[in-house]
């Protein structure tokens, strides 16, 4: 029939009749006339009344009360959209259980009704009672994604909004309620179905059966939609507005939307049939029309598939979004996942800078690598909210061609950041890399906001000569090794500089806030309120103009705000005491706030804008570009004439000993002040020439066979061996403990933090490592320091290693875990195993000796790693209530863990936070390094951490803020360490960073503070310095003697000594022309080629020894010494230094021999010769 006669088929298909017609028993009724009220205005309607007033008032209360205990509450029993971690999980499943059956119930439902065309009354009140329950879901929904506007334009929410307003409203007996759209909902069921999943209540069912049961219900799903949605059209019939007319033909009654139908249906290869072209002119035209539909469909659609594939490999454009800002990052670090990736993300797209919330507002995020996607970084995006998910995309590209960065549209970014590769074998090779990309992107694009991150210190000033802005570059590995080295002599600074660069989760929060209630942990509430504490700007009020900031300080501390820094002149300066503040300065604060209304200037640009504005304008006055005459940071004088210089002159000392010496031209570079100088190389011709960075020579661990370097140092090497055998006999010593790889960058931090300048005191260090030096580092730093000591294992370091480094006497152990590209070691896990094998021998150790006062930092590449360690040391578990259930905690995350509170493990993964808070507080990098580095400013402050007062005992925290910060002290509190379980004999601690100005101090308080060198030591002479107990007092102030400008460049050197009855030694300040010169300390002679002569207004007759002062006991007295007599006090320094090594080291021996029941004839004397069975 088709074939024969096919025009009859045009013909019977448009003498079909209507439902209403043919059966009008029960079709009568059903018509867009007489349902589109119940069907689609009143569900449109009560849409809109949600959608402008309902939705948009319960966001803002949400959002404004979202900490308030009831919200809390509601939040921990529903969830959020990202979260299903809630109190009662097993309430929660059971309702998207519920969903899922119910769904699929009304499916099975309307078909029934499809085919009976009626509805029971029961089967009305039934409806009206299950769509309660689908109305308690959406406002269970709604909460989760708190009442967002966009949830009620998601599809589900359409479709039960669109399928539940039509029960309630249609009449009862009415003779349309059989047909509905209540099919759709089955679209609900494949919602409810992946909220189970996510929620871990199918995690006992395997993949392959629900693999197999997700794509049987999507199926299902797609299969009912299109059948119910075509039946529902063609019972409903057309509307008067879509009513085609038609035009009889041989082919049959056409139209243009009949003939457009049909060549869809056609060149898709489809071809129902329905229609047959029958002039000779159509189908010759329809032959033709059909092969190029054909070719044209298949190109099209190929061209679709390479376009999606180009898209999802990130070879597609980045297409900007209006109102949001856009982040950029780059470099070797994108091409994997690495700890510092995930903190970067979980900063950047932490709740508290959601705009939900009062923050900034998340930004557009875009990455870009040579290669493709890895599967752990689309893990991790896959694994952030689903708002963070939207706004990140991944882009394969170079970085260095325009073409790609014009992708990107990198000049309309608003900050780039490069990642470093942690995990690269050649960190030489990847700053290099890293470099070049940032110097692509200036010359590109020279008004970029830039954040570079390098791993080694001394390409961070190879970056600088090259045109980086100090305040662009930082070195991660520098930064991180410093605070690492805080961390032993101040308790908790690791985790204080992590509060700073980590926002408040509110969602862990409430995990933290039911683990506390339910393990009765009661300093966890104090902690995690300090973990609200962050850094913030603002611009100063008129009405506090004038005010030095030290007053602004006290004024500011009793209400809880601790003002840090402050921007003058477009350098960020830190605790600047006697600066008057001015309007229009960014203060940076810390505070549980991020507003100061009390303080700040209400204006209409933002801080950050002014910051960013005054930092550009300092950067175009001294720019950064080195011209020929390198003149880029100095004035026609050669003064100094910005930060920058002194940046990059503190960039090359602090990586000196990395460099293997220091080459020193007429533009001096610092070397560390216990290094010995050596004669100064020939000037170069360049008046303003940098130093020349030379390599170090490595020494593989895994060589057997000793080197012939190493032999002819092994007598340096068995000297250090002997020092540190004495210094650990003596006790009170660090002890720093590199497991893997060299050492010699972790000591360079280690020696630098604790033989700063600025100490009063002196305490003896201790470096076990199993890789030997290389020569330049072991004789310029390891022999040039007294008071330090090398173990050379050779092999894997052993507890009986640990022990023969004093290991039960120790002050401090620090566990170094090393650098990946050393070990050449790609997954960190097996590094971080090391650590913690290594922390639980120790603790085993120290517990047996009932010795729990150590203190014992470790560093860990991986956060996760601290799931293997106990949540307390081992000693700490005779004081936990509980006993051993608290020993591992798994769902516990890094920054809840009672390791993290105390401040002993220390993490390169916080600082992948630091460049995303940068974006949000810009200056934070800056802030952070004078912090830990003191780099690049000229303020007198540093950390320290002292005992509360006792005439602060029993006051509250603001009172011993404000006294802190009067004139005379200058010192800014961070917060305190406080025991866990006081009163119990327990050492646990955690940091309470900036608590509130009410709170209580406690006698074992100890408090982190910001203050000058004074303020340090006059606590060290009370007693009140925190570890410093039983050091040594260091002899080494020096006395800078400012020469007359207008005489000579000779050289006055003026000699103190002081003796307290347990260190002596001389120590030499040399001052001079224009400017004075701290020499280096007691242990540093001057240069032969330096005459030392005395200055001819300096009040030194001849040259001649005389006393200037008369002493007392404990008094210094101060002597001017010829020249000649310079090298004798050195010598005689070192030889007191030397004489009380070698008593500790017989001591030491002594206490082995009698360990062995070997006689001894006294103290003083040798042992006797051992004859016969005795011993």
């Amino acid at each position: 029939f088709v074939v024969r006669d096919a025009p009859l088929v045009g013909a019977f298909v448009a003498a079909m009749v209507r439902c209403q017609d043919a059966s009008p028993s029960f079709c009568a009724a059903v018509s867009w006339e007489k349902l589109s009220w119940y069907l689609l205005w009143a569900p449109a309607i009560v849409l809109t009344v949600l959608l402008v007033c309902i939705m948009p008032v319960l966001n803002y209360l949400w959002v404004k009360h979202h900490k308030s205990r009831c919200i809390r509450k509601i939040r921990g029993v529903v969830g959020t959209v990202d979260s299903d971690t809630v109190r009662y999980p097993m309430l929660l499943n059971s309702c998207f259980a519920l969903e899922l059956l119910l769904s699929l119930y009304f499916v099975v439902q309307w078909v029934q009704r499809s085919l009976s065309h009626k509805v029971p009354p029961a089967d009305s009140r039934a409806d009206e009672v299950l769509c309660c329950f689908f109305l308690v879901t959406y406002v269970v929904n709604a909460m989760r994604s708190q009442f967002a506007v966009a949830y009620a334009l998601q599809f589900t929410a359409l479709i039960t909004l669109f399928t539940v307003v039509p029960t309630f409203l249609n009449p009862p007996g009415d003779e349309a309620a059989w047909f509905s759209f209540s099919y759709l909902r089955v679209a609900n069921a494949v919602n409810a179905y992946e909220k189970l999943e996510n929620s871990g209540a199918l995690r006992n069912v395997s993949e392959v059966k629900r693999g197999y049961a997700v794509t049987l219900l999507r199926t299902w799903v797609l299969v009912v939609i299109l059948a119910g949605t075509t039946f529902s059209l063609e019972v409903l019939g057309d509307p008067e507005m879509f009513k085609d007319s038609y035009i009889t033909t041989d082919m049959g009654q056409i139209s243009f939307i009949q003939m457009v139908y049909w060549i869809f249906t056609t060149i898709s290869t489809v071809g129902y049939g329905d229609f047959v072209p029958t002039t000779t002119l159509s189908r010759m035209f329809i032959i033709v029309a059909i092969l190029v539909g054909v070719v044209f469909f298949s190109n099209e659609l190929d061209t679709l598939l390479k376009l999606n594939r180009s898209q999802s490999v990130g070879l597609g454009r980045w297409k900007p979004y209006k109102g949001h800002a856009h982040v950029i990052v780059i470099g070797g670090g994108v091409k994997g996942y690495s700890s510092q990736i995930g903190s970067f993300f979980n900063e950047i797209f932490s709740p508290a800078h959601a705009s939900e919330n009062g923050g900034l507002g998340w930004p557009n995020v875009s990455l870009m690598s040579l290669s493709e996607q890895p599967q752990h970084l689309k893990e991790a995006i896959a694994a952030l909210p689903r708002l963070a998910r939207v706004r990140t995309k991944y882009f394969m590209g170079d970085p260095q061609q325009y073409r790609d960065t014009e992708r990107l549209r990198m000049g309309e970014a608003d900050i780039v950041f490069i990642f470093a590769d942690m995990t690269a074998h050649d960190i030489d090779e990847e700053d290099t890399y890293n470099l070049l990309r940032a110097l692509a992107v200036k010359q590109s694009y020279p008004n970029t906001n830039l954040r570079l991150m390098l791993q080694r210190p001394a390409n961070k000033a190879k970056a600088i000569r090259a045109g980086i802005w100090p305040t662009q570059c930082f070195s991660i590995n520098e930064l991180k090794g410093t605070i690492f080295a805080l961390s032993g002599p101040i308790r908790g600074w690791s985790t204080i500089v992590s509060h700073f660069l980590m926002s408040e989760n509110t969602e862990e929060d409430e995990d933290g806030v039911a683990r506390t209630e339910a393990k009765h942990e009661e300093w966890f509430a104090e902690f995690k309120q300090g973990a609200s504490c962050n850094i913030a700007g603002f611009i100063i009020a008129e009405r506090l103009a004038g005010l030095k900031f030290e007053e602004f300080v006290r004024l500011a501390s009793r209400q809880g705000v601790i003002p840090l820094a402050i921007q003058i002149e477009g350098e960020v300066r830190v605790n600047p005491i006697d600066h008057e503040l001015k309007v229009g300065e960014v203060v940076f604060a810390l505070s549980h706030s991020t507003k100061f209304s009390a303080f700040e200037e209400p204006t209409v640009e933002s801080w950050r804008s002014v910051f960013l504005k005054s930092q550009r304008l300092h950067a175009q006055k001294f720019p950064m570009a080195f011209e020929p005459s390198g003149r880029s940071f100095l004035d026609d004088s050669g003064a100094e004439t910005s930060r920058a210089a002194r940046s990059l002159r503190m960039s090359h000392s602090n990586s000196s000993a990395l460099t293997a010496g220091t080459r020193v031209g007429v533009t001096r570079v610092a070397a560390l002040p216990w290094m010995a100088r050596g004669p100064a190389p020939v000037a170069s011709s360049n008046k303003f020439a940098m130093p020349d960075i030379v390599p170090c020579v490595r020494v593989s661990p895994l060589d057997v066979e000793m080197s012939e370097e190493l032999k002819l140092l092994k007598p340096k090497l068995d000297d250090l061996a002997e020092r540190a055998r004495g210094i650990a006999a003596a006790g009170g010593h660090y002890m720093l403990v590199c497991l893997t790889g060299s050492p010699w960058q972790q000591t360079q931090a280690l020696l630098r933090t604790l033989r700063g300048d600025h100490l009063p005191f002196f305490i003896p260090i201790v470096i076990v490592t199993q890789t030997p030096p290389n020569s330049d580092t072991l004789l310029t730093t390891y022999c040039g320091t007294p008071g330090l000591g090398l173990m050379y294992t050779g092999a894997v370091i052993s507890m009986n290693d640990m022990t023969k480094a004093g290991l039960m006497r120790a002050r401090c152990i620090m566990l170094y875990a090393g650098l990946p590209s050393e070990m050449g070691v790609s997954d960190r896990r097996m590094i971080d195993g090391a650590v913690v094998t290594m922390l639980a021998a120790i603790e085993g150790a120290l517990c047996e000796q009932q010795d729990g006062s150590t203190q014992i930092v470790v560093e860990l590449h991986r956060v996760d790693s601290v799931k293997f360690m106990h949540r307390f040391p081992l000693n700490e578990d005779n004081y936990l209530s509980g006993g051993k259930q608290w020993s591992f905690d798994p769902n516990e995350s890094f920054e809840n863990h009672p390791r993290f509170a105390s401040g002993n493990i220390c993490t390169a993964a916080a600082l992948g936070s630091l460049l995303a808070k940068s974006f949000y507080t810009p200056g934070i990098v800056e802030l952070i390094q004078f912090l830990c580095l003191h780099e690049g400013c000229g303020e007198d402050a540093y950390p320290w951490q002292v005992a509360v007062p006792q005439s602060f005992l029993g006051k509250t925290y603001g009172d011993l803020a404000e006294d802190f910060g009067k004139p005379g002290q200058g010192a800014l509190c961070l917060g305190l360490f406080r025991l866990c379980f006081p009163e119990t004999g327990s050492s646990a601690g955690y940091v309470l960073t900036n608590p509130t100005p009410s709170t209580v101090l406690r006698p074992s308080d100890l408090v982190s503070v910001v203050a000058p060198a004074a303020f340090g030591k006059a606590c060290f002479e009370k007693g009140m310095v925190i570890g410093a107990a039983g050091a040594l007092k260091a002899t080494l102030e020096a006395e800078e003697v400012a020469a007359d400008p207008g005489q000579n460049n000779e050289t006055t050197m003026h000699f103190i000594y002081e003796d307290d009855g347990v260190n002596a030694g001389p120590h030499f300040a040399r001052g001079g022309g224009s400017s004075s010169e701290k020499l280096p300390l007691l242990w540093d002679a001057a240069e032969p080629s330096e005459s030392v002569a005395a200055g001819p207004d300096d009040g030194v007759k001849g040259g001649s020894a005389a006393s200037a002062l008369g002493t007392e006991d404990g008094a210094s007295s101060e002597v001017h010494l010829p020249p000649e007599l310079l090298q004798l006090h050195k010598e005689l320094t070192m030889i007191k230094l030397e004489l009380q090594e070698s008593k500790a080291r017989g001591a030491s021996l002594r206490a082995e021999l009698r360990a062995c029941a070997l006689p001894l004839a006294a103290d003083s004397q040798t042992p006797r010769r051992v004859v016969g069975n005795a011993g």
